[in-house]
């Protein structure tokens, strides 16, 4: 069973969760002892956001009651350097979660660096935000907004989707969320029993056009390359024309999506 705590609008359930790990450490509390004051997996869920967070400074948009739009804490046992295998074994939870809702499951994609897509089409997102103590991960906080039964959108998001929109069928949204925490909770205790690369394999297959020609803009110029992987630092691996293999991190390239 997973504590998840509906509430019907915040400002961001990140948020929420953020200043709960804060209200802990104003009343005396440490990070060390967190898992006392807030158990891992707790879920804050809400019917709409006013400003939900995609990575970076993007803004998450739901019409009320009809996403999926949740926030949960992990405490991984893995060092700060194992971060991106965090982020892999949540993408994929995530992903094994919704291929029970949608048909024709090779087309549910992991755009990297968290983007959930559907053929070319945005179907949801992940944010995570890490506290480091030392070389150990403490602590993380996963947003995720998956769009369920939204159906219109704002014409100035370029390609998004929804479950609804794609087999034409209402979803139960809270279900789908308990979904999602139990596939990401297997994922979790499958990578802390056993070697740091388990889901490598696994999250390539799902990766967004790997091992396909992509068009990105880089130094604001339009650049034709492979992907050709992530490396263990969550970076992508590009292979350029020129034979050459780059690597870069997020913000330093923006894909150019077919329409």
């Amino acid at each position: 069973m997973f504590l998840i705590n509906k509430i019907d609008e915040l400002v961001s359930t990140s948020k929420h969760l953020e200043m709960l790990v804060k209200t802990h450490m104003q009343n005396g509390g440490n990070v060390a002892n967190i898992e006392n004051f807030i158990p891992e997996y707790y879920t804050i869920q809400s019917c709409y956001q006013k400003s939900g967070r995609g990575t970076a400074s993007n803004i998450w948009r739901s019409e009320y009651g009809k996403n999926a739009l949740f926030s949960f804490i992990m405490y991984p046992q893995i060092s700060a350097v194992e971060q991106f295998m965090l982020t892999k074994l949540i993408s994929l939870g995530i992903m094994d979660a919704l291929k029970n809702y949608v048909p024709k499951t090779d087309n549910l994609k992991i755009k990297w660096p968290n983007d959930i897509y559907y053929c070319n089409k945005k179907l949801g997102g992940i944010l995570m935000e890490n506290s480091i103590i030392g070389n150990k991960l403490r602590y993380s906080i996963v947003g995720v907004g998956i769009n369920v039964n939204q159906n219109t959108f704002l014409k100035s998001l370029p390609n998004p989707t929804s479950i609804s929109l794609i087999t034409e069928l209402i979803n139960d949204v809270d279900e789908l969320i308990i979904q999602i925490l139990n596939a990401v909770k297997k994922r979790q205790i499958i990578a802390e029993s056993t070697v740091s690369t388990v889901f490598d394999e696994d999250y390539l297959n799902m990766l967004y056009n790997y091992k396909c020609s992509q068009r990105f803009v880089i130094d604001k110029k339009i650049v034709e390359a492979v992907i050709h992987g992530v490396n263990e630092y969550g970076m992508l691996q590009l292979l350029m024309d020129d034979y050459s293999l780059k690597e870069y991190s997020f913000k330093e390239l923006k894909f150019i999506i077919p329409e």
